[in-house]
């Protein structure tokens, strides 16, 4: 039986390979998940992307 993968093992999506539209929602996303007070590597374990890019999107706004 095979366990599941941890969730910092997982394959992290890079922001510079996804569609314009997939980077608006997860910016929309991020900044939700900040406004509830999650820290920038939670935002980032929560939507799949490294923290650099996490920085990157709240660099931006």
């Amino acid at each position: 039986m095979s366990r599941p993968i941890p969730r910092d093992l997982e394959p992290k999506v890079s922001m510079q390979t996804v569609s314009h539209a997939v980077q608006d929602a997860l910016i929309k996303k991020a900044l939700q998940l900040r406004a509830r007070g999650k820290t920038m590597q939670e935002v980032a374990d929560e939507i799949g992307v490294t923290r650099l890019d996490v920085f990157r999107m709240f660099q931006r706004q």
